[in-house]
């Protein structure tokens, strides 16, 4: 596309944060300040001119933009999205209609503030890892030579690139992903920060980060992703390992719990236990509908806290969560920063 807008561009769609607004008022908290402040749709996680780029082709300057395709695949996502909030279910959603918001997920993951962010650190952590293991070869050469940073104008239209081609490689991880409507209340809402998508190793949630294996990243064995639709709703994504993890978890509980039921008197304590774990597994297996646990919500909201560059948005004003996080750990004053090992 040989032009650009140069108009406010979105790095959440407003589509979305409309459903964490109240009457069109949307609550910020802003980790770097510290400050919470109240704004409209329009004007949160968007960037002018973030998506556009310039480029000499033959001493021709060429302009361009990748904001118009991002807004189609929003839009086609947008319509599902709305499908599932008013049914309230996924049963009714085609195959086509998953494969649609799989394509808007694997942009969403990409196209954030965050991921620019340590694109931009990519050539400072290349000339990290010669200085940590070719210690000789870092003194006898320039670093700074042979790993420039980005110009500006190269990191707009590297991270452009990015976005488009990890997009279409993102994409496949998703189809093999199980999809859960997740349910919480409006006492205990699902937060969305300006990074939503949120990955978690599920299987693996202790094991280091390494050039070949991230517990954020959703191509490897056991990830999970989440990712919020409203304060009450979010769409969680279980790997076939996860769930079968989960699976045996719950039928160790109903063993454990069946052969406590010999005395009369704990039958009907323990059978209303047994009852609940079956409805669970059968949240997993059968209905794809679950109840989130208040500790899941926490769970999730930490990572979405955790994962937001800069902007944690919210239907209200209570952000003390937040506040104790960030006051518990500078690390959490901006998004995650991939270190490589």
């Amino acid at each position: 596309m040989n032009k650009t807008t140069k108009e406010k561009q979105h790095t959440v769609p407003q589509f979305i944060l409309r459903n964490f607004s109240d009457k069109g008022r949307l609550y910020t908290f802003d980790k770097q300040t510290g400050r919470v402040y109240c704004s409209n749709v329009k004007d949160s996680a968007c960037e002018r001119g973030f998506y556009d780029f310039e480029i000499e082709v033959n001493g021709k300057i060429i302009i361009g933009t990748i904001e118009d395709k991002l807004c189609e695949i929003e839009a086609n996502a947008s319509r599902v999205i709305k499908k599932i909030l008013e049914q309230d279910s996924l049963v009714n959603i085609t195959d086509e209609e998953k494969e649609q918001v799989d394509y808007f997920l694997a942009a969403q993951m990409i196209r954030t503030q965050n991921v620019k962010q340590n694109y931009k650190s990519m050539p400072e952590q290349l000339r990290n890892i010669v200085r940590q293991r070719m210690p000789k070869l870092a003194n006898t050469v320039n670093l700074e030579d042979e790993f420039p940073d980005y110009a500006d104008s190269d990191l707009t239209l590297f991270f452009d690139h990015l976005i488009a081609e990890s997009t279409e490689r993102l994409r496949p991880y998703f189809r093999v992903l199980k999809w859960t409507l997740v349910k919480t209340n409006e006492n205990n809402p699902f937060l969305i920060g300006d990074s939503p998508v949120v990955v978690f190793n599920e299987l693996y949630p202790n094991k280091e980060e390494s050039l070949s294996f991230s517990k954020y990243s959703v191509a490897f064995k056991g990830a999970c992703v989440f990712f919020p639709l409203s304060p009450t709703r979010a769409l969680w994504f279980l790997s076939p390992e996860v769930i079968d993890k989960y699976v045996q978890s719950i039928n160790e509980e109903l063993k454990r719990y069946l052969s406590r039921t010999k005395i009369a008197k704990d039958v009907a304590r323990i059978g209303e236990i047994i009852q609940n774990l079956i409805e669970l597994k059968d949240m997993f297996t059968k209905t794809k509908t679950i109840d989130f646990m208040s500790k899941y919500v926490e769970k999730y909201n930490y990572h979405e806290i955790a994962d937001a560059e800069r902007k944690i948005f919210s239907k209200t004003s209570d952000f003390k969560n937040v506040e104790a996080m960030i006051k518990s750990n500078d690390f959490y004053s901006h998004g995650k920063r991939i270190e490589w090992r």
